[in-house]
């Protein structure tokens, strides 16, 4: 059920107050009769027209509603939007890798979070089947996707589900792509915020989504371990910073990927899908257009300037 609740004004401190300003006004009554000045108040409303501005709404809604449960004792949960859980992807995972096969998809562990949960890696590309494809597959661009940076933001699992599925169909554009591409992609990056109901947060009450640019392998391991994943594959320096993490935290081989590889590849594409409290349909955030040349992935990497 829609309510309207009372029409407000919106004040220059930024507060709601009622439209109908009262302003007392006061008036003397009688004169010199000896017994002084009986003094009145009478109260003037004053009616204020306010400006229409499609930025300030007139009116603000409430939505309310009555549940009935149907059964005694029963558990019932409430959801800020449709759920996708971390088993529900581990679930997902296991019937795209079947379907698939080993031909289009492999799963590999990333990381581990503070709370022992495995963050995965996928690799998605058509991987060769003769030797003489095996050079022509090194040469492929790389394009990183990753979501769930933010637990409660559930529709960028349901965004990256519907990608997952369809990249990895028979979708004759979907295996064009592949033969063009190797996709990296970490469906779940903050699966211990997800499994314990973190709206933004994980374990360690960080903002994960705010520690890019030097992340610490303890208090952000996905973060981490994605961005090395990077650094590894395109053969892209490290930051300072991001460097002493890395040296402190060479003995851990789990969070660890070593740059032994014998080819490097292109960054092609990186895009973290996330979801919006406030905006409706779908929206891209993007790095400005004068930046987005070829040096703009490897300075934004190292923490370097473009030049």
């Amino acid at each position: 059920m829609l309510t309207r609740p009372k029409k407000t004004k919106r004040t220059s401190c930024g507060l709601d107050t009622d439209e109908e300003e009262t302003a007392a006004e006061e008036t003397k009554e009688g004169g010199n009769n000896g017994s002084g000045s009986d003094k009145k108040k009478k109260k003037k409303v004053v009616k204020k027209k306010r400006r229409r501005d499609a930025e300030d709404p007139d009116y603000f809604y409430t939505l309310s509603f009555t549940v009935r449960f149907n059964h005694a004792n029963d558990t019932v949960y409430y959801a800020y939007s449709y759920p996708f859980t971390f088993s529900y992807l581990r679930t997902h995972l296991d019937f795209v890798e079947a379907n698939a096969g080993s031909d289009v998809i492999r799963r590999q562990p990333l990381c581990f979070t503070r709370g022992g949960n495995l963050v995965e890696l996928l690799t998605i590309t058509e991987f060769p089947t003769t030797t003489l494809q095996v050079q022509e597959v090194r040469q492929r661009p790389l394009v990183v996707l990753t979501s769930r940076v933010h637990p409660g933001e559930t529709n960028a699992s349901w965004v990256m589900k519907g990608f997952l599925d369809w990249i990895c169909s028979n979708e004759k554009d979907a295996v064009e792509l592949r033969r063009r591409v190797v996709f990296k992609i970490v469906p779940m990056l903050n699966p211990d915020g997800v499994i314990d109901g973190n709206y933004r947060c994980n374990l360690a009450g960080l903002d994960m989504n705010r520690c890019w640019s030097a992340p610490d392998p303890d208090l952000a391991p996905a973060i981490h371990a994605t961005k090395r994943m990077i650094h590894s594959l395109c053969k892209l320096p490290l930051s300072q910073q991001h460097q002493q993490h890395e040296l402190q935290h060479l003995s851990n081989q789990v969070n660890h990927h070593s740059n032994k590889h014998l080819f490097s590849r292109s960054l092609l594409f990186m895009c973290d899908v996330h979801g919006h409290s406030k905006m409706k349909d779908f929206c891209l955030y993007g790095c400005d257009w004068k930046m987005c040349g070829s040096e703009y992935w490897p300075a934004r990497l190292t923490g370097a300037t473009p030049g």
